[in-house]
């Protein structure tokens, strides 16, 4: 398993579809075919914002190039301190 840093440059199907001009349901069938990389979060299917910009430069890979889950990541709770706290103890 490889974390997910960044949580924010990760883009939903329907994001994905329209980024790339395509329907979901063309997308979901190249996520089948193994063609793209797939993030799980849950239940979750989410797309890395970097792979569909190299699929943007390069074009789309031959089918079953990436394993069926490329990285899974289990997100866990984050405490939010406010930025005055944060201050005060720096």
């Amino acid at each position: 398993m490889t974390p997910i840093a960044d949580l924010d440059s990760l883009l939903s199907i329907p994001q994905v579809a329209k980024r790339l001009s395509v329907t979901e349901a063309c997308v979901r069938k190249w996520l089948a075919q193994r063609r793209l990389p797939r993030v799980k979060l849950g239940k979750l299917t989410r797309l890395r914002t970097l792979d569909v910009d190299k699929i943007i430069r390069e074009g789309l890979p031959a089918p079953g190039t990436y394993p069926r889950e490329l990285v899974v990541v289990n997100p866990q709770p984050v405490l939010l301190v406010p930025q005055s706290q944060l201050d005060r103890a720096g």
